[in-house]
């Protein structure tokens, strides 16, 4: 690995590892061609063979795994946990990758998440979706299946009872009664028709 010029408090571990920095500080690149091309990007920390390979400027990055984020190139506060995670990323920020090979829908957008390639999210607008890569609009978590259903917390009434300042709307199935069940203003109703 190579010294940076002027930048100060790098570690650099491993061939080629931070071996074009000038004027970057406070990095950490281990592995080979680890943050390779950076040069004075800050706080970034990579971790794997040609993890953060491509970033020249980006600041306070995470990419640990075989060529996580090694596409990324001028990004801001991305976490890329995985082999390949965020691997063809060229641009953006505050995304989150964590799985083998998961990308985010945009390689060059905000604020996305990607969980395993299953659990989608837009960071901004605090949606989730699992089963799809896009999120449903009006929605902050949606649950997308052709093929299962969603099954709600099984419970008894004692139990059910015993939930400290229940919000209006919360739903549980009641193994008591065998009926769902949801908090109104003031008490829990079951649905008749189930």
């Amino acid at each position: 690995a190579n010294r940076p010029n002027t930048g100060t408090h790098n570690i650099a571990i491993g061939i080629e590892a931070g071996r074009e920095m000038t004027s970057g500080t406070y990095n950490e690149f281990i592995g080979h061609d680890a943050g390779r091309s950076n040069t004075t990007g800050t706080s970034n920390d990579a971790l794997g063979h040609q993890a953060l390979y491509s970033n020249t400027n980006g600041n306070n990055n995470v990419a640990i795994g075989y060529q996580a984020g090694t596409s990324l190139n001028g990004g801001l506060q991305n976490t890329f946990v995985g082999a390949s995670a965020g691997s063809g990323q060229t641009a953006g920020n505050s995304n989150i990758c964590i799985g083998f090979s998961t990308a985010c829908p945009s390689l060059t957008g905000n604020n996305q998440l990607n969980i395993g390639n299953f659990i989608y999210g837009n960071l901004s607008t605090k949606q989730v979706v699992w089963g799809q890569s896009a999120v449903v609009a009006g929605a902050t978590l949606a649950l997308v299946s052709t093929t299962q259903g969603f099954l709600p917390p099984k419970m008894t009434t004692a139990e059910r009872d015993a939930i400290s300042s229940p919000p209006t709307g919360l739903m549980i199935f009641n193994t008591t009664t065998n009926k769902l069940n949801v908090r109104g203003a003031a008490a829990w109703e079951a649905v008749t028709s189930v």
